[in-house]
């Protein structure tokens, strides 16, 4: 009875207020029957007011949103897989969304998708985003990295924008007279067109810079150290110009420079000190608590606001508001976490569609217009790259290095984009040279990878060979771990394959995903994840390399590190499913398959199934095993602490290779090796035959099932993957008995 209480109690209290309710209704009567009633059907009201929600300002806004979203994250994803950085991609979704492509073969969708009367909506709000953008461009910017590097850096990075403003200024003298707006002053146009060819984009060097692993090298350095000089000079530069622009004359922009001076001391020499006190008190309680908050919010609104009153735009007031946070990284950190990710993924890409729908590439629609977009190019690869390959060797930075720096440079990326709407904004900029300067700022940005690709080439010294080149060692294994509690078994396992550190080399790779790291903590995190790693090795008298990635494609990356480095095997630890386990999970799971084209294409030729498998390794991890070119390991860990008695299962004459491995096996550890070998299949190889002295055999039935009683007394089981399938895959009983194994794929 007890479990119908709350049940009956519900009935009860809805029947009683409905039954009130009704009588009120009746007791009411007629009052308000002189408001005319509609005479049209429900289905015409109902439509009228489907219309009327659906054309609806805020409807439209999140239509907006939703469409902007996902066609920046498909894009992203898209050039992400040609190792291209996403917001080129965003990027470009804006501008296929704007006139270009959208606007001129689909009128009507991009009318209803973006009316006139909706644009200064999403003005307003990719403003907002750009602000939240800037203030962590601001607190990610490490004054520590420019100790030691700062001469160095000031010197590639000024030279840069020297050459470059220069060749923007005479840019703009040959093209003043055809694309300059008609009330625009030449030095206006000329100032506008010389910042933008000044611009590196911090952000996109970064990235770049993390996922080659070139933060802890010297070039890495460097160049962060150089593109954050770089950004400092060229907002501030860009805060001139723009109090110019506004003034009418450098004599008139006199009295907006010097209160910017003077905002920026207060910045620099009350404000900051404050936030260091804020920072203070957050390091003592080791809590981010609300009004901390707060405070950082504000001084970024109140900094933005000031630099908007000044005459110098908004986004340099966040920016300033970045720089002058506390300078304690896990401070930063945190409140960059709380608005890079809601900046970086909803508010950019709206930027990105606002930029698109201004840029009209249809203008550019003669030979001589696409040539002067060429030239606009011309000119800005050439001021950066040339600038700073100059400053590069009169600092003594090797040929190879100062070709690199060049490259990383003449990147532009998003901070080009900022640039030129403000110019647009301002009427100093044309919408034909603002397209041309936008192809400019997407092609500068997208050719830097491949340069860095062609500079490598060219010298002949891969990343990877370079790591494994000072050694002359017999079996090299690369271990590659996701879970750094997790490596030290890894490190453990891979000591059974390459023995002591005189008789082979260890090499551990980590790779981190490079839209999850802030550029402040990139320098903090190699040492976090390799911490268990260094102090197991220690303890196992290894010495190890470690080599540290920043990627968008884990897999596809381990796969091509291990490829490049020759080594004799890939060690890695098994991936579990996490749709495994339980109902929701194969709900999810059949959910996922059926939103897999290779699973639906593979169910209907027959070679796979979109149903949930009850399979002990992950798509994943069944990926390396049936894709990696060199020789790949798979750890499965249950509960594995010392190689005392190993086991080593031949199910055809494929699997032969494992006995190179249990011979390797025996003389790394004093472990004792067991082949059990139920088809006697040893017996036919000759070679095989000879060296069996140093294992020992054991024949079973044909029909062995791996059960409980078969395992007692081994500590790791190694098979082939095909031995491994037929034995495991799909059956829950194997899965409770096995111990812990290695999964190897010749």
């Amino acid at each position: 009875m007890k479990k119908f209480k709350a049940p009956l109690y519900y009935i009860a209290i809805a029947g009683i207020c409905f039954l009130a309710m009704r009588l009120l209704i009746i007791l009411a009567g007629n009052k308000g029957s002189e408001v005319v009633e509609r005479t049209d059907s429900a289905w015409n009201q109902f439509s009228d007011s489907f219309f009327h929600a659906l054309y609806h300002p805020l409807a439209t806004l999140l239509l907006q949103i939703i469409t902007i979203l996902f066609a920046a994250r498909l894009l992203g994803f898209l050039f992400n897989k040609i190792r291209q950085p996403a917001v080129i991609g965003e990027i470009v979704a804006g501008i296929l969304l704007g006139p270009t492509l959208l606007g001129q073969y689909f009128p009507e969708i991009s009318q209803f998708l973006f009316p006139e009367n909706s644009i200064s909506n999403l003005q307003f709000i990719s403003q907002i985003g750009l602000i939240l953008f800037m203030f962590t461009i601001g607190m990610e910017l490490d004054f520590g990295m420019l100790k030691g590097k700062a001469k160095s850096a000031l010197l590639i990075s000024h030279t840069g924008i020297w050459l470059s403003f220069t060749l923007g200024i005479l840019l703009a003298y040959f093209m003043y007279d055809i694309y300059a707006p008609a009330n625009a002053p030449f030095l206006s146009f000329a100032l506008f067109i010389g910042i933008s060819m000044s611009i590196t984009a911090f952000p996109v060097l970064a990235r770049v810079v993390k996922e080659r692993g070139l933060m802890r090298t010297h070039l890495g350095g460097l160049a962060m150290t150089s593109a954050a000089i770089d950004d400092i000079s060229a907002w501030c530069l860009l805060a001139i110009v723009v109090a110019i622009v506004k003034a009418g004359t450098a004599a008139g922009a006199m009295y907006n420079i010097l209160f910017t001076l003077t905002y920026v001391l207060i910045m620099l020499v009350l404000v900051r000190p404050f936030m260091k006190r804020v920072g203070e008190i957050y390091n003592r309680k080791k809590l981010m608590s609300r009004w901390i908050i707060a405070i950082s919010f504000l001084v970024l609104l109140i900094s933005s606001y000031i630099a908007d009153l000044l005459g110098i735009h908004a986004l340099f007031g966040a920016f300033m508001a970045g720089i002058v946070m506390p300078p304690s990284l896990n401070f930063r950190r945190i409140l960059s976490d709380k608005t890079e990710d809601v900046a970086l993924i909803i508010f950019l890409p709206l930027f990105f569609v606002y930029s698109g729908l201004r840029t009209k590439l249809g203008l550019l629609d003669t030979k001589e217009m696409w040539f002067h977009a060429l030239i606009v190019v011309a000119f800005a690869v050439s001021g950066k790259f040339f600038g700073a390959f100059i400053g590069s060797r009169f600092t003594r930075q090797s040929f190879k290095d100062s070709l690199q720096m060049s490259a990383l440079m003449n990147t532009r990326g998003l901070m080009e984009l900022v640039v030129l709407n403000i110019g647009l904004d301002l009427g100093v900029l044309s919408p034909e040279i603002f397209s041309m300067l936008v192809v400019m700022a997407l092609l500068t940005t997208f050719m830097t990878g491949p340069l860095m690709e062609l500079i490598l080439f060219i010298y002949r010294k891969d990343e990877v060979e370079k790591v494994v080149s000072t050694t002359k060692k017999k079996y090299k294994v690369l271990v590659s771990f996701a879970n750094p509690q997790k490596a030290p078994k890894l490190l453990r396992i891979s000591q059974m394959f390459a023995g002591n550190s005189d008789k082979g080399l260890v090499t551990v790779l980590h790779l981190s995903n490079a839209d999850e790291v802030n550029t402040f903590e990139a320098s903090q995190l190699e040492n976090e994840v390799f911490a268990p790693i260094h102090k197991a090795a220690k303890e196992q008298k290894m010495k190890v390399q470690t080599v540290h990635r920043f990627t968008h494609e884990f897999s596809r990356d381990v796969l091509g590190f291990a490829k490049r480095g020759k080594y004799d095997i890939l060690l890695m630890g098994a991936g579990k499913s996490i749709f495994q386990g339980s109902i929701l999970g194969n709900i999810m799971g059949l959910t996922v398959n059926a939103l897999n084209p290779e699973k639906v294409i593979g169910t209907i030729i027959g070679k796979d199934s979109i149903l949930p498998e009850t399979k002990i390794l992950d798509d994943k991890t069944r990926y390396f095993l049936e894709t990696s070119k060199c020789s790949v390991g798979i750890f499965v860990d249950r509960g594995f602490e010392t190689p005392r008695q190993l086991m080593v299962y031949i199910s055809s004459t494929a699997d032969l290779f494992l006995m190179k491995y249990a011979r390797l096996f025996q003389q790394n550890t004093q472990a004792k090796i067991i082949v059990c070998d139920p088809y006697q299949l040893c017996d036919r190889d000759i070679f095989i035959n000879q060296n069996t002295d140093e294992v020992r055999l054991i024949f079973s039935d044909l029909n062995i099932e791996f059960k409980e009683e078969f395992f007692k007394g081994f500590d790791l089981l190694i098979s082939s993957h095909n031995g491994w399938k037929e034995k495991t895959d799909g059956k829950k009983t194997t899965s409770l008995y096995i111990p812990s194994a290695i999964i190897i794929k010749p």
